[in-house]
């Protein structure tokens, strides 16, 4: 059953979960299979991971394993990661309020060097999930540019 049209919204399945209770608590797992992720109606996935945790290079793996499959369907995945003592400063930079030019403000975050994006309302709240989501994956993956690639397609 799908249930993306009952909520007249995007779903995005978080695929990874961990537990306090674990010797390892930055070790994330992978607790759902794609069928379900698929009979879900999933629009998105996400994973999270932990750099610099015990078992990172498994997670790691886990990912490139997911992204592997979830790219055969289509489906955009969203990494979420966390470096833990690795000896750098994480700058994030929020979205803030939803806008209407967030493609571009994309774009300009990567060419001022970035590496990703963190961002919220403007994912979440968008009316058509996927499409967006192949679009970010396309500026920040691709080399895409906002202006010459993606108006009006």
């Amino acid at each position: 059953m799908r249930y993306v049209e009952e909520m007249e919204s995007g779903l995005i399945v978080h695929l990874s979960a961990s537990t306090y209770l674990s010797r390892d608590t930055l070790s994330k797992k992978v607790i759902t299979s794609v069928e379900k992720t698929i009979e879900l109606g999933a629009d998105w996935v996400n994973v999270h991971i932990n750099v610099g945790s015990k078992n990172d290079i498994e997670q790691i793996k886990e990912v490139l394993r997911v992204a592997e499959i979830f790219d055969s369907y289509g489906i955009p995945l969203l990494v979420m990661s966390v470096a833990n003592k690795l000896g750098t400063d994480t700058i994030l930079v929020a979205g803030g309020v939803k806008r209407s030019d967030f493609l571009k403000v994309v774009e300009k975050v990567m060419r001022a060097g970035a590496f990703g994006i963190v961002a919220g309302r403007n994912i979440f709240q968008s009316e058509d999930l996927k499409s967006l989501g192949l679009k970010i994956q396309k500026i920040i993956h691709g080399g895409v540019e906002y202006e010459r690639d993606l108006v009006n397609r």
